[in-house]
Order: structure tokens, then C-alpha cells, then sequence
């Protein structure tokens, strides 16, 4: 079932795939290769390809298999192909055993046919052989695809020559697979990927998103909090997003951070990525008399670092984001603002977090969203910085109680 949410796109994406089936059915006639359907509960793979070509957060929420998946293949070797932005959180995880880096032009887009361009395309298939080669020396005799992308069934799975192949059925390229697995959009996307290890066997009961921040990251924190107080709360805000439309206004933010310096005299952190420097700053100048008791470290923090900071958090602010369920996994309490994304699909997993949501008409996020330049959006104008305090003092005076 093609489900491209684009119309064009999904007739597109119909034609190609029906196209590609006659091709493939010619072949199985003409002997050129084989069809192997095994039901996936009785393999015993030796080297195992985890494909997420997929921005960070969801990199982060596919970390929820590796653990069941290390224990249904105890001697399995693991390798996680992702790209470079995302290959750091997966540093110093013990249920991995290699990271292998590959940066493809659709990886921030909708499935087929939204990647970044057509020369994109064309130069990634000008190094596509040697790449191919590389694939090919590493024997993998399993590949999961936890996007359901023709492109990564085809040119990742099927012409490396990996026996079995399971993704799920979503933009194309099922007949190219040996297990296909129904891709439920209303499901939250962890739960979707431990579909994947339910189909092999595995047990996903007590599944849960998972960092590894290490002693360096660990030491360059502390040397970056050496004058925070540890009897006081440390808070951290990352008003930033990849997409403006989830941004929260950063006066919002402001008034925020002055209270939890006001009520609870606490320590304020804001974050960000280097580009987000200006809004980190922003939130800061807007702040008044709470100003000398909040920092940036906008640009300053690799992810792993990162979670060790929000490992230490009692309170993290932020939008529909890469922190948001990097604070999940750190289990750190959380305030998680939605506008136009939907939390029953992509919300913090885990039980530390509380969301707030407005029900916005554009809701999944649709592409003419994802687009947007502006500043922030109307849906998370709406979200009233009264709402988010009052989660916040909920959150902080419990974290009060337990010291």
C-alpha cells in the first residue's frame, strides 16, 4: 500500500513501483534471481544492517530495538546505517557494533519523491557503485529498513544482495522484500519499530529509548557547570526546532525561565544548535532581573553531551524536537509543546514527560508546514505561557519533594 501523502507524488509513486514489480516478476521468469519468503521467527542471522536514514529525533526513537533485538541474536553483529548528523548518539551503545555513515539526498524527505533535489539524486548515484561494493564486502544476511523507503529497499537491501529484507509497506518495493510488515500511521513510530523485532520473535515488554553519554562527555559538562550550585534546580529550555513552525515565541520562553528563577530559584540553561544561537539569546535578553541566573550554550554541546546535561536536568522545556525525545531517554521530566506535529505519533515515549498539544487544522505536519520560514507558527502561538508555568511548578515542586 503506497501511502506518500502528496497526491502527484502518490501517482508517481504507483506508476514507478508497478513498473518495478513487472521488472522484478520478469526476472524470477527468466531465472536471474530467486524468491525467498521465510517466516522471520526462525532466522539466525550472523551480521545484521539496521537502516534509519532519518533525522536525529528519529534515530533516537529507533534505539528502543537494539536492546531486544541484542538479546533475540546474542551473537549477531549489529551494524546501524544512518546518517552523519545522527551517527553521535548512537556513540559508546552496547547493543551496537558498528555505525556505518551514509548521507542520501532523501533522507529529510517524504518517501520516493520529496528528496532535496534532482542533482542530489544524480550525484549520489554517480558514487553509488563503490558504495554498493562496500555493502557487498560486509556479507550482511539481514537488513531491516525501519522507513518503508523504495529507495532504501532497492538500492540498500536488494541489490547488496542481503538475503533477508523486512521494512514495511509504505512507498513500494514490497515484492522486493521477504517480510513486509503493515505500516500503521496511527501508531506511535517506537511502537511501529518494535514491530519489527515482535516479527522476528523478539520481546519488546520493557522496551525503552536508550543514550550512552560517556565519562569524556560527562567531564566537559561538569567543567562547563563548575560554578552551578547543586542544592539548586537546574532547568533547561531548548526553544529551537529544525522547523520554524514548531517554535514557541521566544518571549514566551523569556518569561518562562524568569519564573522558574523567580519561584524556585533555579539554575536556567538554554540550548541549541550553533544556528540557533540568536533565538538562545533572545530568550536570554528578554529575561530582566532572572538574566544573571540563565546561560546559553547554544552551539557549545554535541548530543551525547547533551544527555548528560538533561541526565542532571529537574526540568526540560522544549518544542516537537531531537531534545524532546533525547530527554526521554535520559528520563528526564519534560515539558513537550506541540503545535502542528502529533504527539500520538511522534510524543515523548516513556512516562517522564508531560505534553501540551493544540489540535491545529494542519495536523499530521504537511509538507506546506515543514516549509514554512516564518518565525513560529500560529498553532504554538496559542500554547499560553500560563499553561506551560503551571506544568512546569507541578513538575519542579514534585522533584522538590523527592530531595
Amino acid at each position: 500500500m503506497i501511502q506518500v501523502k502528496h497526491p502527484v507524488h502518490r501517482v508517481l509513486a504507483r506508476v514507478v513501483d508497478g513498473f518495478g514489480e513487472l521488472v522484478y516478476r520478469a526476472g524470477l521468469r527468466a531465472g536471474l534471481w530467486a524468491a525467498t519468503k521465510r517466516d522471520p521467527r526462525e532466522l539466525d542471522p550472523k551480521r545484521i544492517l539496521i537502516i534509519e536514514e532519518e533525522p536525529v529525533g528519529d534515530v533516537i526513537m529507533s534505539t528502543a530495538l537494539y536492546c531486544g533485538l541484542r538479546r533475540r541474536f546474542p551473537k549477531a553483529h549489529v551494524t546501524v546505517m544512518t546518517g552523519s548528523w545522527a551517527a553521535g548518539v548512537l556513540v559508546n551503545n552496547p547493543h551496537v557494533d558498528d555505525v556505518l555513515i551514509h548521507d542520501c539526498p532523501w533522507a529529510f524527505a517524504d518517501p520516493l519523491f520529496e528528496g532535496k533535489s534532482l542533482l542530489g539524486h544524480l550525484r549520489y548515484l554517480w558514487r553509488y557503485p563503490a558504495f554498493l561494493r562496500r555493502l557487498r564486502a560486509q556479507c550482511f544476511d539481514l537488513a531491516i529498513d525501519l522507513r518503508g523507503d523504495f529507495r532504501n529497499i532497492l538500492l540498500l537491501m536488494a541489490l547488496p544482495g542481503i538475503d533477508d529484507r523486512i521494512s514495511f509497506s509504505r512507498a513500494g518495493g514490497d515484492y522486493l522484500l521477504t517480510h513486509a510488515l503493515s505500516h500503521e500511521r496511527d501508531r506511535h513510530e517506537v511502537e511501529r519499530n518494535l514491530d519489527v523485532l515482535r516479527a522476528l520473535g523478539g520481546d519488546a515488554c520493557d522496551a525503552a529509548l536508550e543514550v550512552f553519554p560517556g565519562p569524556v562527555e560527562k567531564k566537559k559538562l561538569e567543567d562547563i557547570l563548575h560554578d552551578a550550585r547543586d542544592e539548586r534546580l537546574l532547568c533547561v529550555i531548548h526553544p529551537g526546532s529544525r522547523l520554524a513552525v514548531r517554535i514557541w515565541p521566544p518571549e514566551r520562553y523569556a518569561e518562562l525561565a524568569t519564573m522558574l528563577v523567580r519561584c524556585f530559584d533555579a539554575d536556567v540553561v538554554v540550548t541549541g544548535a550553533a544556528s540557533e544561537e540568536g533565538l538562545c539569546d533572545e530568550v536570554l535578553a528578554r529575561m530582566g532581573a532572572g538574566r544573571p541566573r540563565a546561560r546559553s550554550l547554544a552551539g557549545r554541546l554535541t548530543m551525547l553531551e547533551m544527555a548528560a546535561l538533561l541526565k542532571r536536568a529537574d526540568l526540560v522545556v522544549c518544542p516537537d524536537t531531537s531534545v524532546m525525545h533525547l530527554a526521554a531517554a535520559c528520563g528526564a521530566p519534560t515539558v513537550a509543546l506541540f503545535g502542528p506535529g502529533d504527539p500520538a505519533h511522534t510524543g515523548p515515549y516513556g512516562g517522564t514527560a508531560r505534553v501540551i498539544a493544540r489540535d491545529c487544522p494542519c495536523r499530521p505536519l504537511q509538507t506546506s508546514c515543514r516549509r514554512a520560514t516564518g518565525a513560529h507558527s500560529a498553532c504554538m502561538e496559542t500554547i499560553g505561557t500560563d499553561e506551560v508555568c503551571a506544568a512546569a511548578e507541578e513538575i519542579l515542586s514534585a522533584r522538590i519533594q523527592k530531595r
